[in-house]
């Protein structure tokens, strides 16, 4: 099975996240002086508990009634697959549509601090 290949980024220039047809749009733009102005996410092909698409770098968390952890799952690409790491978790197997996406690691980074504690 086959799944949607696109992508967002992270603009460090602006500091906001851009999407997959302003990516492409300034893809040319991607390295200027050896300096990488924007940093891509891959979308899984995923979607969340109510609807919204996973990406790689996203911070993901199960509702209470799930039997929700402490500290959100960060969604990253590793191996040619996607994987959810909490802590030094690695987990593939993860139910994604019973997760939410709470934010993402550049928007929310407070969100990685608070599960460090």
């Amino acid at each position: 099975m086959s799944r949607e290949i696109k992508f967002r980024a992270w603009d460090k220039r602006n500091e906001r996240m851009i999407d997959a047809h302003a990516c492409a749009v300034n893809f040319k733009h991607y390295i200027v002086d050896n300096t990488l102005l924007f940093v891509p996410m891959q979308y899984t092909g995923l979607k969340d508990r109510i609807g919204k698409e996973i990406y790689e770098g996203d911070l993901i968390n199960e509702p209470e009634e799930y039997g929700s952890t402490l500290y959100p799952w960060k969604v990253i690409w590793e191996d040619n697959a996607f994987f959810g790491l909490e802590g030094y978790d690695y987990e593939a197997q993860l139910e994604w549509d019973k997760f939410e996406v709470i934010g993402n690691i550049y928007e929310n980074p407070e969100l990685l601090k608070e599960s460090k504690k």
